[in-house]
């Protein structure tokens, strides 16, 4: 049958979601074909539309923090290939409850990849996945938050660094396939239910197969002395990281790592310059992590290219890895985590 030979080539149905989902008039065209072709498809080339494998945590065992963690499960250093970046990681917030985030982010469809608790000290990991339950593939390669608790002395000042987090509008639709193909809107949620317990806003926004967690959006340091932040944050995640510019606006630029998302779209990473109100980094927002070949062979590129000093840490061992730190235009802290995902490629 013409419809389930097609989707037996994951890439190019990849492709095909991406250009549909994105066009506003085809996106629940898009949403109602692929209800409707699921009985004919096999179980890899609709993934995104699978329920987890088993049911949501709600207790949390410990289990190992996939930072520092190879995705191939080795610990073998590589040669640099191609860019510096590979893919986007993780993003790090400090919470004064960490139960209550996790619990907030299970409840929107996340899944609990690594938890760990010890004295004072408490982090989980949690991830969207890319639609094939808790595979550890399937969120090894996709970006996760890691939430770590505030010291008990601290109150969180969240700042206005993080502009929103963007979850998949194909979420959605995981349990509700019939509505879909009656051609239901997704659920509309007030603003209060599309923020964390933080105060950290959460958006439904269209994207192709892939990653669920498809948006995270930063803000922008202002303006100073003519200088263009927009332009001067572009150039350093492109000339210098490598990714790829996948569009640009007035007050926004939207950026991708080569790789992630498990053979589908990656996260998003968008910068956008959408207040006048000067840059807060606050307490909460701590730092983004891109996965890179080898950590030594991209500090010699990154100091064969930078105009001015960027490298704040230079290559070291740390939580089972080779990492290093960079600060980007706005004083953000990047790191650099040798991790290998020469399996997504």
């Amino acid at each position: 049958m013409m419809v389930h030979s097609f989707f037996l080539d994951k890439r190019s149905h990849a492709k095909l979601m991406t250009v549909l989902v994105s066009s506003p008039k085809m996106r629940w065209t898009t949403v109602l074909i692929a209800a409707l072709c699921l009985p004919f498809m096999p179980a890899n080339a609709l993934g995104f539309f699978r329920t987890p494998a088993s049911p949501v945590h709600r207790t949390f065992p410990s289990r190992e923090p996939r930072w520092g963690m190879l995705a191939d499960g080795s610990s073998e250093t590589k040669e640099l290939k191609g860019g510096v970046a590979n893919w986007l990681s993780h993003a790090m917030l400090r919470v004064p409850d960490v139960n209550a985030t996790v619990n907030y982010w299970l409840d929107r469809g996340a899944i609990l990849s690594s938890y760990r608790k010890s004295g004072g000290s408490e982090t989980a990991f949690i991830t969207m996945g890319n639609g094939h339950g808790e595979d550890e593939d399937a969120f090894r390669r996709c970006f996760s938050l890691e939430l770590t608790k505030l010291p008990d002395d601290d109150e969180i000042r969240m700042g206005n660094a993080v502009s929103y987090f963007g979850l998949s509008m194909l979420l959605e639709f995981q349990e509700n396939l019939i509505g879909a193909a009656a051609g239901e809107k997704p659920k509309k949620r007030s603003r209060e239910e599309n923020l964390d317990p933080n105060g950290f806003e959460l958006r439904t926004v269209a994207s192709g197969p892939g990653d669920y967690f498809c948006h995270l959006c930063l803000r922008v340091a202002k303006a100073e002395n003519g200088i263009d932040m927009l332009q001067k944050t572009e150039e350093f995640y492109s000339e210098l990281l490598g990714l790829k510019t996948m569009a640009t606006g007035d007050d926004l630029i939207c950026m991708r790592c080569p790789h992630g998302g498990n053979f589908g779209t990656p996260i998003t990473l968008v910068f956008t310059c959408d207040t006048e109100e000067s840059l807060d980094h606050g307490n909460s927002f701590d730092h983004i992590v891109i996965s890179t070949h080898n950590v030594a062979s991209a500090a010699e590129v990154l100091k064969g290219k930078m105009k001015e000093e960027i490298i704040f840490m230079e290559p070291r061992d740390m939580f089972g890895t080779k990492i290093m730190g960079l600060k980007d235009p706005n004083g953000y802290t990047v790191y650099l985590a040798e991790m290998d995902s020469a399996a997504t490629n």
